[in-house]
Parts: structure tokens; sequence; C-alpha cells
């Protein structure tokens, strides 16, 4: 009973892990772009970081899938 109780806190501790990770990767640079596109704080700038994010987001997305 110890062990089949042991066995899976572990497995689960290997999912959230998991999980985490992949929420982080895949839905943060979109609340950035969110959080940036309505920003005020990057007006006086002659460039905008977007297109990283945009990219960023896409390579986390891809790694994700493969």
């Amino acid at each position: 009973m110890y062990k089949a109780l042991t066995d899976y806190i572990t497995y689960s501790s290997y999912n959230l892990t998991w999980f985490a990770l992949n929420f982080v990767c895949c839905l943060m640079p979109p609340l950035c772009i969110f959080a940036l596109e309505g920003s005020n704080y990057f007006e006086d700038r002659s460039q905008t970081f977007l297109p990283i994010i945009y990219v960023l987001w896409a390579m986390h997305v891809l790694c994700f899938l493969v």
C-alpha cells in the first residue's frame, strides 16, 4: 500500500512539473503580447518586442508539439 501511494505521488509530481513548464512556455508569451499591445510604456520607442515574442511563442509551441 505504501509503495502504491508513493509511486502515485512521484508520478503526479512529474506530471505537475511538465504541466507547469508547458503552461509557462505556451501561455506566458501570449499574455506578454497582450500586455505589450495595450501598454503605453513603449510608445516612445522606435522598435517593439512583439516579433521576438511571437517567434519565441512559436518555438515553444513547436517544441511542445514535438
